[in-house]
């Protein structure tokens, strides 16, 4: 049930329904998905260092040494990921390595759908964490929160309480000029309140709206607060959300820039500078606020590139990617195997770790949840949780 509630925002909202067999989630844990729309390269990420056969492969397009800060294990992070080199040194960022779907999608729109249902088998027309926020029950009113102008496939659910907004500023009943806005708040406090029969679509759009009434004042409190001096993004906007005190466990938030089939260094070095800005406003505003500790950040992308470079100084779309996890919660490392050149698939990085086993852990280490539940079977967790 969608429910429209001012131009730039849209929500949805309905009857929040403990699921037979569900787990009640307690205590406050926070997860914000940073979604790579267009297929990031993993090897222009964190990537072998000093690998000889690997730069006669990307002989324009490659790192080298100089380009990378290095991990200490041979491999280095692109130095434009500073945040990256941060965490790693903390023993908090995990890179997942060569993770994917078992069926080779090349196209966007396919791939992207796989990742953000978390079945690649395509049984379920709903998200992954839109079908954990279903079968379990939160303590406010506004659990996820997507930034951006559409809910992504990944929060979408049954009955899932997810909002969709541009930025907590524009989150206010004056954000579209009407004569009276006090009259505004009233009429749609009426409604809201308005008798409806117990199930019905009439109760469904109303429990939204008194749900969309106790987010606004909180939102709208923080909307113009401004973040060490500048205008908040929409990383600041995700931990603030998290403050706010409206029981907001999960965050969601779309980066493009990734689909690199010409150019790829200049429009690479572009789009993760865009990454490394978003992961270090988030956890400057996190720490501000209180809940940094309690706050992961899971990093995917729906394909990796080829290992090898086109013509155009790109690469193409590929098959595995890598998956990264930063916090204070992550247990930080290297998992899943080494790059291996004698192994690629076609040109591609192979799948080796199916991409609900990284869900699964997440679901499972820190969501607090069944993962088959969820998955509609059981996966291989990986250890990147403390």
């Amino acid at each position: 049930m969608a429910i429209g509630a001012t131009a730039p925002v849209w929500v949805r909202f309905a009857e929040p329904v403990l699921a037979a067999g569900s787990t009640p989630v307690n205590a406050p844990r926070h997860l914000l998905v940073v979604f790579l729309r267009g297929g990031n390269d993993p090897l222009q990420t964190v990537a072998p260092m000093g690998n000889a056969a690997l730069l006669k492969l990307r002989p324009n397009v490659g790192l080298r040494d100089g380009d990378m800060s290095p991990m200490g294990n041979g491999y280095g992070v692109n130095n434009r990921l500073t945040s990256f080199v941060d965490f790693w040194r903390a023993g908090q960022l995990a890179v997942v390595q060569q993770v994917g779907t078992l069926t080779k999608d090349f196209s966007h729109s396919v791939a992207t759908r796989k990742w953000e249902s978390g079945n690649p088998e395509d049984r379920y027309n709903s998200g992954w964490l839109g079908r954990y926020l279903d079968a379990t029950t939160g303590v406010g009113s506004v659990r996820a929160a997507a930034f951006g102008d559409s809910l992504p496939l990944s929060l979408m659910g049954d009955r899932a309480n997810s909002l969709s907004l541009t930025s907590i500023e524009r989150f206010a009943f004056n954000d579209v000029k009407v004569p009276d806005v006090d009259a505004r708040r009233v009429a749609l406090s009426r409604f809201a309140s308005a008798p409806a029969p117990s199930g019905s679509m009439l109760e469904a759009i109303a429990r939204g709206h008194q749900d969309l009434l106790a987010a606004h004042d909180p939102l709208s409190k923080i909307g113009n607060a401004t973040i060490n001096g500048r205008a908040p993004t929409l990383a600041d906007n995700a931990a603030q959300l998290f403050a706010a005190g409206l029981g907001t466990e999960i965050g969601f938030i779309s980066l493009a820039g990734f689909d690199t089939h010409s150019s790829e260094r200049g429009r690479h070095a572009s789009a993760i500078t865009k990454l490394n800005d978003t992961i270090k406003n988030f956890f400057s505003t996190a720490s501000k606020l209180g809940v940094r500790d309690q706050s992961v950040v899971l990093v995917v992308s729906e394909f990796g590139r080829r290992v090898y470079e086109n013509k155009s100084g790109g690469t193409d779309h590929g098959e595995a990617t890598s998956v990264f996890a930063l916090g204070s919660p992550i247990a930080g490392g290297m998992y899943g195997p080494d790059l291996d050149l004698s192994q690629l698939n076609g040109g591609n990085l192979p799948t080796r770790i199916d991409l609900r086993g990284v869900y699964a852990t997440v679901l499972d280490k820190w969501l607090r949840t069944n993962p088959a539940a969820i998955l509609g079977a059981t996966f291989p967790t990986i250890p990147f949780f403390r």
